[in-house]
């Protein structure tokens, strides 16, 4: 309904805004440059849907199905099989992955988990545009394009992407710089790498073919299968909102 690529930008520029006033000045462009494209926006309920209203107990800022849709490229060769056959498969691909993921997590020796580490050095490279002024030996003002404040005892900045995230922004990468701090000791733990093999700690049991399964009294017939015409379809019907992203 509405399009253009600066509406699409400003769509996404509310959604990513990890501080309400960020998503408002966002939100104040959107009516500026089409005001039904803005009501339309915030009819959607933006709470569901934005960063700035996350909980920050979960300590992720994921706003799209990336993982879904990962998982569903993962499983497309298994769901075209019978039901019984591609539950079969999925165990044993999922099984296997877990404990391939935990062994490669427990050779690298890291703190945190890499992807995170990546994420950590971009905002440590930020940080040197930044100029921090002490409060107290815990609180400091970080002037950049806008001034935040940096509180190291709650872990909070006022751009929330540190509560948010759980990974220290560049305003903190440029406190801990200049208090000499090893910025990764700020990362929460969720994020290590202890935490890391504490998840995938847990396993899949082997699953015995149908040879070996118990045999019961009661007769199970399977319900009739009806195959359409045509080829059968392996490739999700995506929604139409789904090309935004």
């Amino acid at each position: 309904m509405f399009k253009g690529d600066d509406l699409k930008e400003l769509f996404w520029r509310a959604a990513r805004s990890y501080s309400v006033s960020d998503y408002n000045k966002a939100i104040v462009q959107m009516r500026e440059l089409n005001a039904d494209a803005a009501e339309a926006f915030i009819i959607q309920n933006p709470k569901c849907f934005c960063r700035c209203f996350l909980n920050i107990e979960t300590k992720a800022d994921v706003i799209v199905n990336n993982m879904a849709e990962t998982f569903n490229g993962y499983i497309l060769h298994y769901r075209s099989k019978h039901i019984i056959n591609m539950l079969e498969d999925i165990m044993v691909s999922v099984m296997t992955r877990l404990v391939n993921k935990q062994n490669e997590m427990a050779c690298k020796n890291v703190f945190v988990c890499p992807r995170i580490q990546l994420k950590l050095n971009k905002d440590k490279d930020r940080a040197f545009k930044c100029s921090v002024f002490p409060s107290s030996p815990t609180l400091f003002q970080v002037k950049n394009f806008n001034d935040v404040s940096v509180d190291l005892n709650n872990r909070t900045c006022t751009c929330r992407k540190w509560e948010l995230t759980g990974i220290p922004c560049y305003h903190v990468c440029a406190v801990a710089g200049s208090l000499k701090m090893n910025v990764e000791e700020l990362v929460h733990s969720c994020l290590t790498k202890e935490m890391y093999l504490k998840s995938y700690q847990f396993t899949i049991p082997p699953l015995p073919s149908e040879k070996h399964w118990p045999v019961v009294e009661l007769p199970l017939n399977p319900p009739p299968i009806k195959i359409g015409p045509g080829r059968p379809k392996k490739n999700r019907k995506k929604d139409p909102g789904s090309s935004l992203g």
